[in-house]
């Protein structure tokens, strides 16, 4: 072989990578092996409530059943969204003071997070899932804005939600008309089918 870089294989010639060429071989690889988690949290009224929109991650139904289907860059879109819809709803109503006190709180809480995201969005999910056993936040390095303290955290988490909720519904219907259900804002129920699926 001496320095010749091909190799006859079943009489096609087949060229050994050069440096470059390995790099972008394990590149592809790793991109492979790390791929966009879900942002689920586990409380899917999509597949089991039949809403056109989650109740705890906010995704749209098609997304939710079509997830594992998508690529990462139609992942990474739909999380795109999603932070662009929590991200200015939790800072105007809370100080994340440290991002490492949050991560920790979830982890001993057992609250799934995607370290990948804002912590905006980890401090979503921990109200979404916990707001009824939370009593503050100063454990988590979170504070409440002054405006927001006279709720409690369920009133807070509550509020978010809806107004998530009621976004969602805005955006689903202004793109995706044809997929859009009218949602009551107050119960979360979609109006059309009064929330049978």
């Amino acid at each position: 072989m001496g320095s010749d870089s091909s190799v006859e294989c079943q009489k096609f010639p087949v060229r050994r990578p050069n440096a470059r060429g390995w790099i972008r071989i394990i590149w592809i690889f790793m991109m492979k092996l790390v791929s966009i988690k879900t942002p689920c949290i586990g409380i899917c009224s999509t597949t089991s409530v039949g809403d056109s929109i989650c109740r705890g991650c906010k995704r749209f139904a098609s997304e939710v059943i079509e997830w594992n289907l998508y690529s990462d860059f139609e992942k990474a879109a739909v999380l795109s969204r999603l932070s662009r819809l929590v991200e200015p709803l939790m800072e105007e109503r809370f100080i994340i003071r440290s991002r490492s006190d949050l991560a920790a709180g979830l982890k001993r809480l057992a609250v799934p997070f995607n370290e990948d995201l804002p912590p905006a969005i980890w401090l979503h999910n921990l109200l979404k899932k916990r707001h009824r056993a939370l009593t503050d936040l100063v454990s988590f390095g979170v504070d409440v804005r002054p405006l927001w303290q006279h709720l409690s955290l369920p009133e807070l988490a509550e509020d978010v939600d809806r107004q998530l909720l009621v976004l969602s519904e805005a955006h689903l219907s202004r793109y995706f008309p044809e997929m859009a259900r009218p949602i009551d804002t107050e119960t979360g129920i979609n109006e059309s089918d009064g929330g049978n699926a």
